[in-house]
């Protein structure tokens, strides 16, 4: 079969129905009739649902061994037959049995791992039956054994069937994992001066301690102290330096829902002293499922992180795969995993079927009406595989709104995922890509709603525009490898939990990049970054915190707008602050602008938490509600410049938390509602020599229809609320301005009906 890269091949379910028969057996009943039984068994390896599954483990000294336990159905069920056998060299093996015509069995299915010249599990009890499978885990791994491999003898297989013995049965039956797996990593392991580096790690954890392959739950509970070697001093293979594995541990878990435990990680120097003990709570581990534990464990400063991923075997549907192999040059199908018919044309059995497999044999190859003539069959499942296509790519939107489509696999030679190939495909959950693929193109897998989890190959260096837009349900991907990313290529994938380091050689952020990706976690910035196009983090609520290199000149509208970022220094290359950039950042409380800033765009900060701001005088431009709706604002200066200053409409419109507002010197005019609605505001100063121009919704209005007034300094009492101007300014008090039209300076604010401000002039 062929191995996956991206979240591999769900397997159709075997189209096997079985009755139950009510009677119940007696084991002293003259056998009248006997059914042969033939069951051959296999352990997952890919294609695996949901994704890429690691081949079932090679490991000196250990082998696999199967128990099959065969059990009466019924109220009082018996213990019919039990075998044990160790596993051929392919890891499969089979068991051959007779059964009592007409009645029902439950065939129970158990593979682990037994150290050579035993068949004793080092980690298993099946003494009791297969209804209570039992840990016995040795408590570590000896010195000798440095190697992850080793955690791997902890895996575990189960299977359940149930039989009527109405006719011969010849059958393969696939386990999948009874067990959950555990990772856990250090992200601070270089930073630990050497001579203080641990060499072990001890975890204690309380989990399940039975495990019934009847039901597929677990059950008990048993404590574990388990003591690694292979520890932080040992990198495996393919993590970077910085994410150092220090555990890998498997552990029963029920076959619906998750277990959350609790842990303590422990870390020991050579001579058996301790480095430190790290607490964890809440770690959900799943049945067939690898959950990774992030952080920095070592110094236990930073975030923890758990994430739970698909490694194994989701829901399994298994397909059959036809035994023999044609030889005979020639294409060649098979639908539902019957034989191989030879395809000599577009045509295909009338029928419905839910597989379609392709076989080339002496390198045939499908041509594009055959590929056309399966297109609208209704199928959940198209291997290709094993076949050749007549091109190195295939046609646009083929099946673009299959809502059939559960599962494709692409042949080999293949370049890029085709644009719109899978568009609306809502019940597409796994895809098989080629390694000779260097693309997704545009749309590829936008609204695929069903996809929860992608491992892209390395060969994949581009996602093109939208190739996996709304994808709602996409948790995990992998794109460290990827060098260029097209606009919204993974907008609306709100369920995305990721810590996004960007390629290394990014100068621009495509826009909506990730729009309202909510669970991002984090974002890493490469050095010679330049410019974060529109939108490109908006609604990213999950990330909390932003270091943007000094690299960057331009940010443009809403690039982080919802995001839950507390504080942002702003490069000294960013003058000009684009339109809704920080909008909704109901956290921020702190930003550092440039020195020389010059332009705020509209609503850059409106609904963020900034309590209060100081603009340098460079700014000229002042846009539309660039600080409106911001409850905790309490004082706002803008420093002296030199260019006129038109603030724009509602600049400060409804900061019912602000006191004091400073106006510079080279303030020219208002727009309305810059201060309306700020309900507190005690003190305003404008310190232009001449009176902007201003109209009453500056300062306030009464709404008569709906019974609010907007007045600024609406809760201040009379006598406490004044203006401050220079000495010698003029225009604040006459009655009309330079146009002839009502001074509202005067009319309203300083009205002792209206807002009630008393005018001051100072030395300013």
């Amino acid at each position: 079969m062929k191995k996956f890269t991206l979240f591999s091949l769900v397997m159709l379910s075997a189209a096997l129905a079985f009755t139950s028969c009510s009677k119940e057996l007696d084991p002293g009943q003259v056998r009248t009739k006997e059914v042969a039984v033939s069951l051959a068994t296999r352990l997952p390896s890919a294609p695996q649902s949901r994704a890429v599954t690691e081949q079932v483990a090679d490991i000196e000294g250990y082998h696999l061994r199967y128990i099959l336990e065969i059990w009466t159905s019924g109220d009082k069920p018996e213990l019919y037959k039990r075998i044990v056998k160790e596993a051929d060299a392919d890891k499969t093996t089979s068991f051959d049995v007779t059964l009592l015509s007409g009645h029902t069995f439950d065939f129970l299915l158990w593979a682990d791992y037994a150290e050579d010249g035993g068949n004793e599990d080092m980690h298993y009890t099946t003494v009791n039956g297969l209804k209570e499978v039992s840990r016995s885990e040795k408590t570590y791994i000896t010195d000798e054994q440095h190697d992850y491999g080793l955690a791997a003898t902890r895996d575990a297989f189960s299977a359940h069937k149930q039989v009527t013995a109405d006719a011969p049965i010849n059958e393969t039956i696939t386990l999948t994992r009874a067990v959950a797996q555990l990772n856990i990593f250090t992200t601070d392991y270089e930073q630990v001066e050497e001579s203080f580096r641990p060499v072990y790690t001890g975890l204690t954890i309380t989990t399940a301690a039975d495990f019934n392959v009847l039901t597929g739950t677990s059950f008990g509970s048993a404590t574990s102290d388990l003591r690694s070697y292979v520890a932080v001093k040992t990198e495996k293979e393919g993590t970077t330096p910085d994410k150092n594995k220090v555990f890998t541990g498997y552990y029963f878990t029920s076959s619906e829902g998750k277990n959350v435990v609790d842990m303590d990680v422990h870390f020991y120097r050579a001579d058996n002293s301790e480095v430190v003990t790290y607490n964890m709570t809440n770690i959900p581990l799943q049945q067939n499922y690898r959950t990774n534990v992030t952080g920095a464990l070592l110094t236990q400063t930073g975030t923890l992180h758990v994430e739970t991923e698909a490694a194994f075997a989701g829901d399994d549907i298994e397909t059959t795969e036809p035994k023999d192999t044609p030889t005979e040059t020639g294409l060649y199908y098979s639908l539902d995993g019957e034989a191989w018919t030879k395809w000599e044309t577009a045509d295909m059995p009338e029928g419905t079927y839910s597989s379609f497999a392709a076989l080339s044999v002496g390198g045939t190859k499908v041509t594009s009406n055959q590929l056309t003539a399966i297109k609208n069959r209704n199928l959940e499942v198209i291997d290709l595989g094993r076949a050749v296509y007549e091109r190195n790519y295939m046609p646009g939107t083929l099946f673009d709104a299959n809502t059939s489509l559960r599962a494709f696999v692409f042949p080999e030679g293949i370049t890029y995922v085709p644009s719109y190939f899978f568009r609306d495909c809502s019940h597409l959950s796994s895809v098989g890509l080629s390694s000779t693929m260097t693309e997704v193109s545009v749309g590829s897998f936008q609204n695929c709603t069903s996809l929860t989890e992608v491992t892209l190959p390395e060969s994949v260096t581009k996602l093109s525009q939208m190739a996996f837009r709304d994808c709602a349900n996409l948790k995990t991907i992998n794109f460290d490898h990827i060098a260029e990313y097209g606009n919204m290529a993974f907008a609306g994938c709100t369920n995305l939990e990721l810590d996004v380091t960007l390629p290394a050689n990014m100068t621009v952020i495509p826009s909506n990049l990730f729009l309202n990706c909510a669970n991002i976690r984090s974002v890493t910035f490469p050095s010679g970054l330049e410019t974060i196009n529109y939108n490109a983090f908006y609604g990213c609520s999950g990330i909390t915190e932003i270091n943007l290199p000094e690299s960057v000149t331009e940010i443009q509208y809403g690039a982080f707008a919802g995001t839950s970022i507390s504080e942002v220094e702003l490069p000294d290359g960013i003058k000009v602050l684009s339109d809704r950039m920080f909008l909704n950042c109901k956290n921020l409380v702190s930003v550092k602008f440039a020195d020389d800033i010059t332009s705020i765009g509209s609503e850059t900060f409106r609904n963020t938490a900034l309590e209060s701001i100081t603009i340098p005088g460079t700014l000229s431009v002042a846009t539309q509600a660039a600080f409106a709706n911001m409850p905790n604002l309490k004082t706002a200066v803008i420093e002296d410049g030199e260019a006129p200053l038109t603030f724009g409409l509602g600049f400060f419109y409804q900061d019912e938390a602000l006191t004091s507002v400073t106006f510079p010197s080279n303030t020219a005019a208002f727009n309305n509602s810059v201060l309306l609605g700020c309900y507190n505001l005690e003190t305003i100063t404008c310190k232009a020599m001449k009176a902007p121009a201003v109209k009453f919704e500056d300062f306030g209005m009464i709404n008569e229809d709906h019974g609010r007034n907007y007045l600024a300094g609406l809760n201040v009492p009379d006598g406490q609320k004044k203006l401050i101007v220079p000495t010698g300014a003029t225009g604040y008090e006459d009655d009309l301005q330079e146009d002839g039209t009502e001074n509202y300076w005067k009319t309203v604010l300083l009205n002792p009906d209206k807002c009630g401000y008393t005018i001051e002039y100072r030395d300013l």
